[in-house]
Parts: structure tokens; C-alpha cells; sequence
């Protein structure tokens, strides 16, 4: 879990916080502003609602036997990686015009559910959609963050 200490005994404990503030430092490009602010809402919440319990279900099966790991794969095909697939055949990043803070919050996670069964995930239709797969190869380009805090460059 990644932990921020700001000063003035405040302490950031989630990452989404931890990337605000980050931006509100320093957002030359600008991710945070870019794009609609209730879509760009809308997958980090479905993300960390919904997303990341059947992304842990799926990578972890064998702990979760309630169901099969592929009922785990569907539902985090239908509740977060459809809806990316079809918001990005209307715009090429989640930011309309640019990367956003919602793309860079959610790829890790898209990430880590293509390297559960990388085998499934390249040869899976949505995974061989041109809008998704220029969308994933262009944020893991731009995933790298630089932030400057206290004059110290941080990577």
C-alpha cells in the first residue's frame, strides 16, 4: 500500500490521492484537467469498486473457489474493460484528446489482467481491438511519472 507523508502530519494512504496530489504539484501536460471529469470518474470508480475484487479473484483463483476463474475473467471483461474498449473506439485516450489521470490509474490494472492468462488476452478479441490496443501500448509510453517534490526529482 503506498503511503505519502505531505507535511504538517498529513498522510496520503491511497494511490488515487497520492496521484492528485501529485498533479496538483505538478501537471505540465495537463492529465488532471484533461477530458470530462465524470468520465474520467467513472472507470477509476469501477476500477476500484468493482474491477480490482474480480482482478484479484481472477489472478488468485485457486484462493477464491466460489467460482471458476473464468467467470472471474467475465466479469472484469464486462465491468471495466467493455466499457474502456467502447469509450476508446469514440476517442483514443480516455482524456479525449490526451492522456488522463483515469488512464493512468487504471492501466496498472489493465495491465496486471492481460499478464494473468497472457495467452487469452492476446488471442481475446478485445485485446486485439486496434482502439484498446493502441490505448494500452501508449500508456504503458507515458506511465513513467516524474514529480518534483521539495526540489528532489523523484521517479
Amino acid at each position: 500500500m503506498p503511503v505519502l507523508y505531505i507535511g504538517s502530519g498529513t498522510v496520503l494512504t491511497q494511490s488515487l490521492d497520492i496521484m492528485r496530489w501529485a498533479w496538483s504539484q505538478n501537471d505540465p501536460d495537463p492529465w488532471l484537467k484533461r477530458g470530462d471529469g465524470v468520465l474520467n470518474d467513472q472507470p477509476v470508480t469501477t476500477n476500484d469498486q468493482t474491477f480490482k475484487l474480480a482482478l484479484d479473484c481472477y489472478k488468485y483463483a485457486n484462493r477464491h473457489p466460489q467460482r471458476s476463474p473464468r467467470d472471474y475473467r467475465d466479469e472484469a471483461v464486462s465491468c471495466l474493460i467493455a466499457p474502456l474498449e467502447t469509450a476508446l473506439a469514440r476517442a483514443d485516450y480516455l482524456g479525449r484528446d490526451g492522456s488522463c489521470w483515469a488512464g493512468a490509474a487504471v492501466f496498472p490494472f489493465m495491465r496486471q489482467f492481460a499478464a494473468v492468462d497472457a495467452a487469452w488476452w492476446r488471442d481475446a478479441p478485445l485485446a486485439g481491438d486496434p482502439a484498446l490496443a493502441a490505448w494500452m501500448a501508449g500508456q504503458r509510453a507515458v506511465c513513467v511519472m516524474h514529480v518534483q517534490v521539495s526540489g528532489v526529482a523523484t521517479v
